[in-house]
């Protein structure tokens, strides 16, 4: 007498699972290598000579005391390209805290903040999470246009790491720091340091330092001259309490920049 086979639902449930994870990750792989091929045929701006460019600075014109009475923008901006060795250490652990706080160990970009990035666009169906790092930051405004675009944001990100396997981390920063917008006309910290402190950016305080770093998120909206100092000064305090958690500073480095009226 032949004995009835037994039907298992939980075992048949589990090979439809099993089913349908193969065809996902099946699909994964094919977009993948689609992606893949598809980003090999994106044209890239030359990076060779990115280090050896001609920042455009501002026209200066000085009366007998050093005063500077006059700015020939040119292009709209006031720059001053300066080296790193003159930009307060209290500014750059500041940007580097609030934009990038891994900057010194990552690739260039940051792959767990491009997927988180990527889950709120699918989300809300635009491209409008930035997730940029440092150095992402300096490919963006340096090389490429504003375009929240796929095929800009890929361009990015690839450059990024490029860019990381031919300069320093130090380079890099000092790049970000000369050409990164504070608003208007102001790009750069020694012209952002002159401009709202009428100070070299060598001299800032820290909590001078903190606001400078909380600008460049929304220059505009994060105007010293605009309507909304409040959430400027929120921001700057946001600065401050990052740098401790980093341990950048020490509790009482960041209780005295709290004190301090700027």
């Amino acid at each position: 007498m032949k004995r009835r086979r037994s039907h298992n639902p939980h075992k048949k449930h589990v090979r439809h699972i099993l089913r349908g994870i193969t065809i996902a990750v099946s699909a994964i792989l094919v977009l993948v290598g689609c992606g893949a091929l598809w980003a090999t045929t994106l044209k890239m701006p030359d990076l060779n000579s990115f280090e050896t460019r001609k920042v455009v600075e501002s026209t200066k014109i000085y009366d007998r005391t050093g005063n500077v009475l006059l700015y020939d923008t040119g292009s709209n901006a006031k720059r001053t390209v300066v080296p790193l060795a003159d930009i307060s250490p209290y500014i750059q652990k500041a940007s580097i805290a609030i934009e990038d706080s891994n900057f010194y160990n990552n690739i260039g970009i940051e792959p767990t903040s491009i997927i988180r990035a990527f889950l709120a666009d699918l989300a809300t169906g635009n491209f409008s999470q930035g997730a940029s790092t440092i150095t992402q930051q300096v490919v963006k405004n340096s090389l490429l246009t504003q375009d929240k675009t796929v095929t800009r944001k890929l361009q990015e990100l690839f450059l990024a790491i490029k860019l990381t396997g031919m300069m320093s981390k130090d380079a890099i920063l000092e790049a970000y720091l000369n050409e990164t917008p504070y608003g208007g006309t102001v790009y750069g910290v020694e012209e952002a340091s002159q401009t709202f402190f009428g100070k070299p950016a060598k001299d800032v305080t820290l909590a001078q330092a903190a606001y400078i770093a909380a600008i460049p998120q929304a220059p505009t909206y994060y105007s010293p001259y605009g309507t909304h100092t409040a959430d400027l000064d929120a921001r700057q305090k946001q600065v401050l309490g990052r740098m401790k958690s980093l341990g950048m500073i020490t509790d009482a480095d960041y209780q005295s920049a709290l004190k301090e009226i700027v």
